[in-house]
C-alpha cells in the first residue's frame, strides 16, 4: 500500500510525504516521534484532522471546511468543535487515547500542541 500524506493550511500545502507500508495500523496526531528519549511534537493548533482513501483533487481540497463535512467520505475524521473531539466521526478507530492533548477556545475549537509530550494516537480495530 502506498500512502501520501499532506498538510495543508488555508488551501495551501506545507508538507508532504510520501511512502509504502503493508499495512497503516495506527494514527498519531501532533507527535513527529513518540519515543519518550526523542520525543518531539508538532507545535500549534489543530481544527480537524481527515484522511482519505484516494487522492483529493485541488477543487476538491479547496472545497474542505475545518469542521464541516465534505462531499467526499473520509475514510477518518477528527472534528475538534465537537463535545466527543476524541471520537473517529468516520468509525474507523474506535480506540482513541489523548497525552496531554487539549482543547482550547469552544468558539474556534481546536486542540492545542504546544509541548513535545502532547500528542493522540488511535489503536487499529
Amino acid at each position: 500500500m502506498q500512502f501520501i500524506i499532506a498538510a495543508y493550511l488555508r488551501n495551501n500545502i506545507t508538507a508532504r510525504l510520501r511512502n509504502s507500508l503493508s499495512v497503516l495500523l495506527d494514527l498519531v496526531i501532533g507527535a513527529v516521534n513518540i519515543n519518550p528519549n526523542y520525543a518531539t511534537s508538532f507545535k500549534g493548533k489543530i481544527k480537524d484532522v481527515r484522511i482519505y482513501a484516494q487522492a483529493l483533487t485541488q477543487d476538491q481540497i479547496k472545497e474542505l471546511r475545518p469542521n464541516t463535512p465534505s462531499a467526499i467520505q473520509p475514510f477518518s475524521w477528527y472534528d475538534f468543535s465537537i463535545d466527543g473531539w476524541w471520537v473517529d466521526r468516520a468509525g474507523k478507530f474506535p480506540e482513541f487515547r489523548s497525552i496531554a492533548a487539549i482543547k482550547e477556545n469552544d468558539e474556534e475549537a481546536y486542540i492545542v500542541f504546544d509541548r513535545d509530550d502532547r500528542h493522540m494516537f488511535t489503536m487499529d480495530n
